[in-house]
């Protein structure tokens, strides 16, 4: 690593991914002049996965930070086992089977010192682009550009920001709060809203940080009723959530979940009816998300 800059904690979550976690190790090993530690935690994978690690660690003896989970625990408690390891000043955290932005990190290192951000004492979060490929080859760039200029929480909620990509201050990750229920999947939401959450001031820079490859994630695996029933529990636990630290979701927030559920649901008219409720002026004519709901529109005169 090299002197003078900040460090930089990557953390990996691992589970069956012998044959793809080299693929994301990789990505960051080439650009490990600008990392301070790699830390991975494996949930027991019964393949080679913590073989893989192993060999890595023994390459990169000072890089990399490994833990294993005995037994399983889960993706969301495995998450929160993650928060726990890292000792950088900015964190960034990417699952096994993703892939790190070619020269990300130099970017983001560059971005700190020409703007003399505070990284060891402010409460911000940089975010990047992310680049989602589907399984036939298809490729889509989603961009974070929105972050700096409006309400972070509100962005979250409405899916216009999302983590992949984000770097945010280790004095972020030390306010995380443990949401985890085991085995469901009701604190994904209370977990992905911290960043926004507890972040006070937001960056943005048009660089691609994380390759998110679709369709092989247990979340693929689900029936509609599983992904709606977690949908409906997770918004519920992530109100409540809001709430209890003092940044409760307002009355267009409240309506965008219902929008969102309805429409996931294939309640056209009741989305319909959620989605104009929802519109904050403050976020922009990006906020109103019409691309979304000329989707809806179109659906029901289909219908």
């Amino acid at each position: 690593m090299l002197d003078n800059i900040p460090k930089i904690s990557v953390i990996i979550i691992s589970y069956k991914q012998e044959n793809l976690i080299k693929r994301a190790l990789d990505s960051l090993i080439v650009q490990k002049d600008y990392l301070y530690e790699i830390c991975v935690s494996d949930d027991c994978s019964p393949d080679r996965t913590w073989d893989v690690l192993l060999d890595y660690q023994r390459r990169y003896p000072t890089l990399f930070k490994l833990h294993r989970n005995e037994p399983n625990v889960g993706i969301f408690e495995n998450i929160e086992q993650c928060w726990t390891m890292p000792t950088g000043d900015i964190i960034y955290m990417m699952a096994g089977d993703d892939e790190a932005g070619e020269g990300y990190f130099k970017a983001v290192v560059d971005f700190v010192i020409q703007n003399r951000v505070d990284w060891r004492n402010e409460l911000f979060t940089i975010y990047g682009d992310y680049k989602e490929i589907e399984p036939n080859g298809l490729s889509v760039v989603y961009n974070n550009k929105m972050a700096p200029y409006h309400n972070a929480q509100k962005l979250q909620i409405r899916r216009l920001i999302c983590n992949r990509s984000a770097c945010y201050s280790k004095k972020i990750l030390d306010k995380f709060v443990k949401v985890s229920e085991g085995r469901s999947y009701n604190a994904e939401s209370s977990q992905d809203i911290q960043v926004a959450l507890f972040s006070e001031r937001q960056y943005y820079i048009p660089k691609i940080g994380n390759i998110y490859y679709a369709g092989i994630g247990v979340s693929t695996r689900m029936s509609k009723d599983d992904r709606r029933q977690h949908l409906h529990e997770g918004f519920k636990k992530v109100t409540e959530f809001v709430a209890s630290q003092g940044h409760p979701f307002d009355k267009k927030d409240l309506a965008y979940i219902e929008y969102f559920k309805a429409y996931r649901q294939g309640n056209i008219k009741k989305a319909l009816f959620y989605y104009f409720k929802s519109i904050d002026l403050s976020l922009g004519v990006k906020g109103l998300q019409l691309d979304r709901i000329f989707y809806v529109v179109n659906k029901k005169i289909r219908h």
